[in-house]
């Protein structure tokens, strides 16, 4: 029914948000009420990672009493990894699906051009859904399309992680606080047996305040590196090179800590008064316009 795209876009972006399940681990072994479900915030986010999340819950019309769950599985992938991720856990979601929707909240304030890429699978080709289906709003859920997405769904390889790529060609979804990507589940219904697993999920997109020619998304490369890490009170930042850059250092909200221009090959950057904890480095060469990303512990 859906041929799965495992394309990369020849046209260089910036990484918005980001999810690796990493870290995710609910603890559930048994179908719930989709309710209780707390909502997984994004792992990276230019913006506020408080509003930037992927939910389960049932499509509206179906009973309270409907239950399913989803939990973390291992081992996960790394085609889409980000900061150099290990494969670590995936997302998996239990069947019944078949009236549940997975509601990627994904604001593109400030942001254009939006592509969203993530790794797929299934667990069992008599058990787990055949299609994943693909719809979105501009309107934060009021309303629903699937006129502006590249493609209109994916059929999950059995035990084999495939990248899809779903672009956006709706004008809408530029800058906009309210978008949400939807996927449903079709093809098979067989009570709580069988899983489709998500992992390394990245929306990316071109800044409306700066040019996007040039810019390129790349994970982090050994090229550019940042130690020590953990860190207590000063780090550097290298890639080997005395060209300009840009070096922005986020925490896990998605707050700006840091930012500092220079020119030098290796650059020290005073931390000692970041609470301890997980931040992100992003680091652009100026001239180039490569973008590196990398992860940072502070004690």
């Amino acid at each position: 029914m859906f041929t799965v795209l495992a394309s990369i876009s020849s046209h260089a972006q910036i990484l918005i948000h980001y999810w690796d399940f990493n870290s995710f681990a609910p603890g559930l072994t048994a179908p719930v009420n989709p309710a209780t479900l707390i909502p997984i915030k994004a792992h990276y986010s230019v913006l506020d990672t408080n509003k930037v999340t992927i939910a389960f819950s049932t499509i509206t019309g179906v009973s309270s009493s409907y239950t399913t769950y989803w939990d973390n599985y291992i081992p996960g992938d790394t085609i889409n990894a980000q900061f150099a991720d290990t494969a670590g856990s995936c997302l998996r979601i239990w069947n019944p699906t078949d009236s549940m929707q997975l509601l990627f909240n994904i604001p593109t304030t400030g942001y254009k051009n939006i592509t969203l890429r993530f790794e797929t699978q299934k667990s069992s080709l008599a058990q787990a859904q055949l299609y994943q289906l693909y719809d979105y709003s501009t309107d934060g859920g009021t309303t629903w399309k699937t006129s502006g997405l590249s493609i209109p769904g994916d059929s999950a390889v059995y035990h084999v992680w495939t990248a899809v790529t779903v672009k956006f060609n709706d004008t809408a979804v530029n800058n906009n606080s309210k978008l949400i990507f939807r996927t449903k589940f079709l093809g098979q219904n067989t009570g709580g047996q069988g899983n489709n697993r998500f992992d390394n999920v990245t929306v990316i997109g071109d800044s409306l305040s700066k040019p996007s020619t040039g810019i390129t998304l790349v994970a982090a490369t050994k090229s550019c590196i940042i130690y020590p890490s953990p860190a207590n009170n000063e780090v550097y930042v290298s890639n080997g090179r005395n060209t300009t850059k840009t070096i922005i250092i986020r925490d896990m909200e998605g707050k700006l800590v840091i930012s500092r221009n220079t020119t030098d090959e290796k650059c020290l950057i005073n931390i000692a008064g970041l609470s301890a904890g997980i931040y992100f480095a992003t680091v652009v060469e100026n001239e180039s316009g490569y973008i590196s990303h990398l992860k940072l512990v502070k004690n």
